[in-house]
C-alpha cells in the first residue's frame, strides 16, 4: 500500500501545527526546520494498516511523532553545534543559540496545545509524554554513562533515546483500538528493537566512514553499544583498537562487530516471535515482517 498521500497530510499538519498565529518573523525561523524523512510517520501508517486502522485518523498522531522527532533533532544539533544535515543547515548554523532553543520549546508547547484540541483519551496523552520523558532520559543517560563501556547500561540508552519514538509509533495505532489494546506492549517492543537497529546502523556507517572523527571526540567510547558489545565478545581486541587507533584495525574488526549486532538482534527479534506466536494473532505476525523487512537493509 502507498502511504505516500497520508505522509504529505503529515507534512501539511505540521506545518500548520508550527505556523499558525505567529509574527511572521518567528515563521521565517521556524521555516527552515527540516521535518525529517517521515520514517516513524510511515511505520505507524504500515502498523495502522496491517491492524485495519482509519489512516486518516491517525494523521495528527504521525503528525505529533514527527515533531516531537524534529525537537530532538534542533536540540542535539544545536549541543553538537552540527552545521549540516542531509545537506541542509540545521537551524543553529542560521540563527542564534536563543532562537534555536526556544524554537524547540515552542515546537513543544505547540504539539500539547494542538493533541489537547483532539481531545483524545487521556492515556493517549499520558503515553506520549511517557516516551518524551525516556527520550530526554535517554540523552541524558548518554553523557553521564559513557566513561565506562557497559552493554546493558548502553542498551537501556538506545531503548530510550532512540527506540521511544519508535515504540510509539509502532503501538499508538493497537492503543487507538480497543480490539488491539492488549497488545500495545508487543507491538512497543518491536518498535523499541526497531529504533535499535535504526540507531545502531548509523553508528556502524559512523564508526566505518570517519576513523578520525571517532578519535577527536572528546569520549571516543560515545559509541557506546558497538563498543560495548565488541569489549564483551573480544575484550583484547577492543582495547587493543582503543589504545592503538589504527584505522585497519577498524576495518579487520568490523565484519565480527556487524555479526555480533546480528546475533544480538536475531535473539531479541526472536523474543518478540514467540511471544506473538502464543498470542496466536495472525496480524501481528505481518507487523513482525515490517522488522525483518528491513533488518538486513539497516545491519548491511
Amino acid at each position: 500500500m502507498n502511504f505516500e498521500n497520508y505522509l504529505e497530510e503529515v507534512k501539511d499538519y505540521c506545518r500548520s501545527l508550527l505556523l499558525t498565529n505567529l509574527p511572521s518573523p518567528i515563521k521565517e525561523r521556524i521555516n527552515y526546520i527540516s521535518l525529517g524523512k517521515s520514517i516513524r510517520p510511515k511505520l505507524m501508517f504500515e502498523v495502522g494498516s496491517i491492524l485495519g486502522s482509519d489512516l486518516k485518523s491517525l494523521v495528527p498522531y504521525a503528525s505529533f511523532v514527527e515533531c516531537i522527532h524534529s525537537i530532538s533533532i534542533i536540540q542535539d544539533d544545536f549541543i553538537d553545534q552540527e552545521l549540516k544535515r542531509r545537506d541542509e543547515s540545521p537551524l543553529n548554523a542560521i540563527f542564534d543559540a536563543k532562537t534555536t532553543l526556544f524554537t524547540s520549546t515552542l515546537i513543544l508547547s505547540r504539539f500539547y496545545e494542538k493533541i489537547l484540541d483532539i481531545s483524545p483519551p487521556r492515556n493517549i496523552i499520558v503515553f506520549f509524554s511517557q516516551k518524551i520523558n525516556e527520550l530526554c532520559v535517554g540523552e541524558i543517560m548518554q553523557d553521564l554513562s559513557i566513561d565506562k563501556v557497559n552493554l546493558q547500561k548502553s542498551l537501556k540508552v538506545i531503548r530510550q533515546k532512540t527506540g521511544s519514538l519508535f515504540g510509539l509509533s509502532f503501538s499508538l495505532p493497537a492503543l487507538l483500538n480497543s480490539q488491539y489494546e492488549e497488545h500495545v506492549p508487543i507491538l512497543e517492543e518491536m518498535g523499541y528493537l526497531y529504533g535499535f537497529l535504526f540507531q545502531l546502523s548509523d553508528d556502524l556507517k559512523d564508526i566505518s566512514d570517519d576513523v578520525e572523527h571517532l578519535f577527536s571526540r572528546e569520549k571516543p567510547d560515545q559509541l557506546s553499544f558497538l563498543f560495548s558489545l565488541w569489549a564483551e565478545k573480544n575484550e583484547t581486541s577492543f582495547k587493543q583498537f582503543i589504545e592503538n587507533k589504527n584505522k585497519n584495525d577498524l576495518s579487520k574488526h568490523l565484519a565480527f562487530i556487524q555479526k555480533s549486532l546480528k546475533d544480538f538482534t536475531k535473539d531479541a527479534a526472536d523474543k518478540i516471535k514467540a511471544n506473538i506466536e502464543r498470542s496466536n494473532n495472525s496480524k501481528l505476525e505481518k507487523t513482525l515482517n515490517l522488522l525483518f523487512r528491513d533488518y538486513e537493509e539497516l545491519l548491511l
